[in-house]
């Protein structure tokens, strides 16, 4: 009886002692200071899930580089500026995009309007949110593969 309860002693020790780990499972949890210069895929907008249909897979990429945005809607590309402000704000402006004809089943038109209105981020693991007024508008996946 002595040698299980000191067995479990030293686990919960040991389980006590250790350090929280930025890793979960393969995903790696980064801080808001990195998630810049990482291409971040839409997984979800309006709390709808995005199908791989588009033309162009939607996605944004922050430049650390002079306040820069750059991605896509889903058919063009977009280009722009950003600012952070107070703990977890964000603003997307100067924006521009190219100007292609889409097919009428993109998402881009609801993934501009959603960039227009964004005033606050947060990490979670992998993934970028991006709210209007706490609440979740956008969910981007980081991308390892590509940036």
């Amino acid at each position: 009886m002595k040698k299980i309860l000191k067995f479990i002693l030293i686990a919960v020790s040991l389980f006590a002692c250790t350090s929280k780990s930025t890793v979960s499972g393969d995903t790696k949890s980064i801080s808001p200071q990195e998630f810049k210069d990482k291409y971040w895929k839409l997984i979800e907008l309006n709390s709808k899930p995005i199908e791989n249909n588009q033309m162009k897979e939607p996605h944004l990429i922050i430049s650390s580089a002079e306040n820069r945005i750059n991605g896509s809607g889903g058919c063009n590309s977009f280009f722009g500026e950003y600012e952070l402000f107070s703990e977890n704000g964000i603003r997307f402006s100067q924006m521009g995009s190219t100007k292609m004809a889409c097919h009428n089943d993109t998402i881009e038109d609801d993934f501009f309007k959603m960039m227009s209105e964004v005033n606050e981020f947060s990490i979670d693991g992998d993934k970028l949110l991006l709210k209007k007024s706490k609440e979740i508008v956008a969910i981007f996946q980081w991308d390892k593969a590509k940036k």
